[in-house]
């Protein structure tokens, strides 16, 4: 069955930048209605300067296509996922579709340059946070849950160990 993209509204996580931003731009383009995307960063504060310009810019190209809501929300933290279901449930009810596209901020590095708790900070996202999502959001999305994973998986990259763990973990759950 078809979902419906005209008029819906869809929640997309990782939206401002790479894939994700490309996807929000298709689904505007192709009659979404509203977005809600959800990123690790709060652009409001001075120390994420440099990368807030590209995350504003790319806000402000969405939204001349259709309404974009911005919620600084890491994916990883399920009280704040939970939070942002009530208020969007309040405010728009249903969703019409999750679109997972959170990517990493982190360079790659050889995992010997990684500690325990850098390692899995880095994977949480993409583990958790699809869990977190699935399961917080489920009450309220009357469509489809799509995740983004990597061809890093097949193929890896030089020291992109975290990276290729995590999109791993997606290709597990999609099957």
């Amino acid at each position: 069955e078809r979902f419906q993209l005209e008029g819906g509204t869809f929640l997309i996580t990782g939206g401002t930048r790479g894939v994700g931003f490309h996807l929000a731009h298709g689904l505007l383009k192709n009659g979404a209605k509203q977005l809600i995307i959800l990123g690790r960063t709060d652009i409001n504060k001075k120390e994420n300067r440099e990368y807030s310009q590209e995350v504003a810019e790319n806000l402000k190209t969405l939204r001349h296509l259709g309404r974009v809501d911005y919620h600084p929300v890491n994916v990883a933290d399920r009280e704040a996922l939970e939070a942002l279901r009530e208020q969007i449930g309040k405010e728009v009810g249903k969703l019409q579709g999750i679109l997972h596209a959170a990517g990493s901020k982190v360079p790659f590095q050889p995992l010997s340059g990684y500690d325990s708790d850098q390692f899995v900070t880095e994977t949480l996202p993409k583990t958790a946070g699809t869990l977190y999502l699935a399961e917080c959001f489920d009450a309220i999305n009357d469509g489809f849950f799509a995740i983004m994973s990597s061809l890093n998986t097949l193929v890896p990259q030089k020291y992109s160990v975290a990276y290729t763990v995590s999109n791993t973990f997606l290709d597990g759950v999609a099957d």
